[in-house]
């Protein structure tokens, strides 16, 4: 690719598309073919500083702008994603290796988290509060908080960015989208939509940095007096980090991070229904997502005719170049994401797993592979593989692969295959994790429902409770009868 064949992505600041300070970038490359695809803006702290004042003062007439008028906004981007959805999964391609069809998917779940957002638009609701004062009227409102800084991944590049602004937007606030180094151009593209479809300048954002200047300006983002919330989607390790400086300086924080997302398949399940979950669930976008299934937890009585099952499913998926219809496993997003899932696959067997297919890397791509025999001694059962990679652990029967399930620093998502149906509920109710699925797929997500995690992935939750947490605060207002009798003070009588 030429020079002038690679696609740029510049700064939006209010209004206007603008260069970096300096005319600094930094390029994003195909982790495919290696090429260079994407020349995107770097971001100085001078830039920052602009970004987040232009959003302050969007935030003052997006706050003010009725309900319908923000719900129309929202459909209004949702089109935009709709009319340029081909686009779209093309830029999610050339990024982020996804394959155009799941490209497609994920601009189809963007447009459904905008238009069911749009029906959230009067969730800001006060209530009256009965007073012991005499001739007084007491009640609360909820009112936005202000600008909300959302950070994004790159994987389901469209999408996540997207989830992660809607509720901020319908409640009145204004964001400042900082777009991932790996995924530039697919997350000024939800921006730029935003633009088009008549938000006022400054209620979004958006700006990218070089990788080597992210820790400094994801600190200047938090610590500007201008940023009220901070939204982010990532790594436990830099979710750490944005806690730590949110916390610093008070600012509410929704954290959604990691997993190992286990998988519990009892004796008595569909082992058939539960292979089928896990192929997809593990192997779908090559495992390169939060709540893709890392870990099996089969019963001794079903677990090798499980594994057996699961090989015979997965063992021949295609590898290679995403732009070809029958690769069902893309590249991993670079080099180090492929050098981390192959050493640990080889520490397990090393550590005496056995590996029933795959383990070697196949250039930029790693193939589905499957290991048995993995304990919770093992790294590969305990850290985040974020690859095609499944493991199988025996466990002797339900209160053991619940104890098994719960050895993790990680509870985001989790699943139960099983006959009993309140056997599975029993099991659900006391699996330490944001969400569970009973004879359903770990892969698994809705506009409404409250997505989130516990322990190490992290805190708070997308979704409308979530929301009204994080991104909106409860002011308590009274209202005294002029001339009325005060009384007293507390209770205490006063003169």
């Amino acid at each position: 690719m030429t020079e002038d064949q690679i696609a740029s992505s510049k700064l939006l600041i209010g209004k206007e598309w603008v260069e970096a300070e300096g005319g600094r970038t930094f390029v994003r490359n195909d982790p495919y073919t290696g090429e260079a695809v994407t020349r995107a803006a770097a971001a100085s702290l001078s830039d920052v500083q602009r970004i987040v004042e232009a959003a302050e003062e969007g935030f003052a007439a997006w706050s003010a702008t009725p309900p319908r008028e923000r719900a129309a906004a929202l459909m209004a981007i949702a089109q935009q994603l709709v009319n340029r959805s081909d686009e779209l999964a093309q830029m999610a391609l050339e990024e982020t290796g996804a394959p155009l069809a799941g490209g497609h998917l994920m601009v189809g779940m963007a447009v459904e988290n905008l238009r069911w957002a749009a029906t959230q638009v009067h969730a800001l609701e006060g209530r009256t509060i009965p007073s012991s004062k005499p001739d007084r009227l007491s009640f609360t409102v909820r009112e936005p908080v202000g600008a909300v800084l959302v950070m994004a991944p790159w994987n389901g590049a469209i999408f996540q960015i997207v989830r992660s602004m809607v509720m901020p937007l319908a409640l009145g606030n204004s964001v400042v989208l900082r777009g991932s180094e790996l995924a530039p151009r697919c997350h000024a593209a939800v921006a730029r939509a935003c633009l088009s479809a008549g938000l006022p300048a400054g209620v979004v954002g958006y700006l990218t940095n070089d990788p080597a200047d992210a820790p400094a300006a994801v600190e200047s983002l938090i610590a500007s007096q201008a940023i009220q919330a901070v939204s982010f989607t990532g790594s436990d390790r830099v979710g750490s980090i944005v806690a730590s400086q949110a916390g610093a300086h008070f600012k509410k924080v929704v954290l959604e991070l990691g997993d190992t997302s286990p998988v519990v398949v009892l004796a008595d399940a569909n082992v058939d229904a539960a292979v089928t979950a896990v192929a997809i669930g593990g192997f779908g976008f090559s495992g390169q997502g939060c709540i893709a299934t890392e870990r099996v937890l089969a019963d001794s009585a079903i677990s090798r005719e499980f594994s057996e099952k699961l090989v015979a499913a997965v063992a021949g998926m295609k590898t290679g170049d995403p732009r070809d219809p029958a690769t069902q496993l893309p590249p991993l997003i670079n080099e180090a994401a492929v050098d981390r899932v192959e050493g640990l696959v080889q520490d397990a067997v090393e550590a005496g797993a056995t590996l029933l297919c795959g383990g070697t890397r196949e250039g930029r791509c790693f193939p589905a592979t499957v290991l048995t025999g993995v304990t919770p001694s093992m790294r590969i059962f305990q850290e985040e593989t974020f690859g095609p990679v499944v493991t199988v652990t025996e466990a002797s029967g339900p209160e053991d692969a619940l104890r098994l399930a719960n050895d993790s620093s990680y509870g985001l998502c989790s699943s139960i295959f099983t006959g009993d149906v309140e056997l599975g509920l029993s099991l659900a109710r006391r699996v330490r994790s944001g969400m569970c699925h009973i004879n359903g797929m770990t892969l698994d997500d809705e506009a409404p429902v409250p997505f989130g995690g516990v322990k190490r992935s992290g805190t708070g939750r997308h979704g409308l409770e979530g929301a009204l947490d994080v991104f909106s605060e409860v002011k308590w207002i009274t209202v005294e009868v002029p001339g009325g009798p005060q009384g007293a003070l507390f209770g205490v009588p006063l003169g």
